[in-house]
């Protein structure tokens, strides 16, 4: 995965100083992944033995339903992340929304960092949910949550004294006065990356329904708040709107992780004690 994203980043960066056409330097990308399904993944995947199965519309009705939730919960995560965004457009001027395109910058960052360090483990946790291993699953989502926070703890501090001096010379915009919002940004993506991991290991368990219902919540909420704050406040506005959401979310996500963890912990301990007394 980290070097796909470096090689298509790299590719698409050349591709666009050569032709200064972004459609062109898009389709790199898409060409690039396109290779490397055919060199890498389609030879790795020859390995794994696959199930033969026939044509059915009662299974692909299935999936449609199981997979609809997880599209529901991606388009509005999407959405959730830019909803401050599609206010600054409506409300503010051109140039206030580049600006806010560069200080989100870090929330980019960590949610990749969020992705790249849930998806190696995402075996092993669907192994722990499927064999009823409730203490390893606890011990690793509590590791990987101390992690995100660690990570986002250097990426505060190193934003803190680095990010606008950098950002300045690479975009030449003064940015100082921007600092605040940058802040609170970084903050809120800390929350992004743990509600990233959070929601990844609750679709595991098969619970996206109340994931998708906290979601479309947190979107009227977020819409609402959107248009309110960077009207009366602009760009800082935009910027508690996205924390303030991210941390109506991670919260909820939360509540919700630890129910559930309290839920499997009574039925696995229960399904022990009945195979204990079988095997007795």
């Amino acid at each position: 995965m980290t070097a796909k994203s470096v090689i298509s980043v790299v590719v698409f960066l050349i591709i666009n100083m050569i032709t200064r056409n972004l459609i062109i330097s898009c389709l790199s990308i898409v060409i690039i992944n396109i290779i490397i399904i055919l060199v890498y993944d389609y030879k790795n995947i020859k390995q794994v033995k696959l199930i033969k199965t026939k044509f059915s519309n009662t299974a692909n009705n299935r999936l449609f339903k199981i997979g609809f939730f997880t599209f529901m919960l991606t388009f509005l995560g999407i959405y959730l992340i830019n909803s401050p965004r599609y206010a600054i457009d409506d409300i503010l001027a051109n140039d206030l929304q580049t600006i806010f395109g560069i200080i989100i910058m870090p929330a980019t960052f960590m949610g990749l960092l969020g992705q790249y360090i849930i998806q190696p483990l995402l075996v092993q946790i669907t192994e722990c949910i499927k064999y009823e291993k409730y203490n390893e699953l606890r011990n690793m989502i509590i590791k990987i949550i101390r992690i995100i926070l660690v990570l986002g703890i250097a990426v505060f501090i190193i934003a803190y004294f680095l990010e606008v001096p950098v950002l300045q010379i690479v975009y030449g915009i003064e940015l100082q006065q921007y600092l605040t919002s940058m802040l609170i940004i970084i903050v809120g993506s800390i929350l992004y990356s743990i509600e990233i991991i959070i929601s990844t290991i609750l679709i595991s368990m098969r619970k996206t329904f109340m994931q998708v219902i906290i979601y479309g919540v947190t979107a009227i909420i977020s819409t609402v708040l959107s248009y309110s704050l960077v009207k009366k406040i602009e760009l800082q506005g935009a910027a508690i709107t996205y924390f303030i959401t991210m941390l109506i979310v991670a919260t909820l996500f939360t509540s919700y992780l630890i129910y559930n963890m309290k839920k499997y912990k009574r039925e696995w301990k229960k399904n022990e004690n009945i195979n204990n007394n079988s095997n007795i």
